[in-house]
């Protein structure tokens, strides 16, 4: 669900038209439209009046946003629990855990290339 939609749906379970969110957020109901089909993002003002006006916090108004961003880009929920977990981490733990990751992907990195030279790097 993205923020437009997630802001359709919450003007609609309040029984808002789109003219009246728009009144009292003090925009053009074409404004808020666009809010709304995701054209345009509201800017960070507008966003804590959007969230005082529907007595959410801005992080609740974001928050389904967000975890499907992360979703998209992380796929693996496995993955996705352990970066989570892992930025707890006290600081050292943390640097360890970005040197390991560092190492893995240089490895990948590492054996794309060597696939990409093919046979003839490896007999000169």
């Amino acid at each position: 669900m993205t923020l437009g939609d997630r802001l359709q749906n919450l003007r609609k379970e309040k029984g808002w038209t789109q003219q009246g969110l728009a009144d009292e957020l003090g925009v053009h109901r074409r404004q808020l439209s666009r809010y709304e089909n995701d054209v345009v993002r509201p800017p960070k003002k507008t966003m804590r009046r959007l969230a005082e006006i529907l007595h959410i916090t801005v992080e609740e108004l974001l928050e389904q946003d967000a975890r499907e961003n992360l979703t998209r880009l992380i796929p693996d929920p496995e993955l996705l629990q352990q970066f989570q977990e892992a930025a707890l981490l006290e600081e050292e733990d943390r640097m360890a855990v970005k040197r390991i990751l560092a190492a893995l992907i240089m490895k990948r990195k590492m054996q794309e290339v060597t696939q990409e030279l093919g046979p003839r790097s490896r007999a000169s």
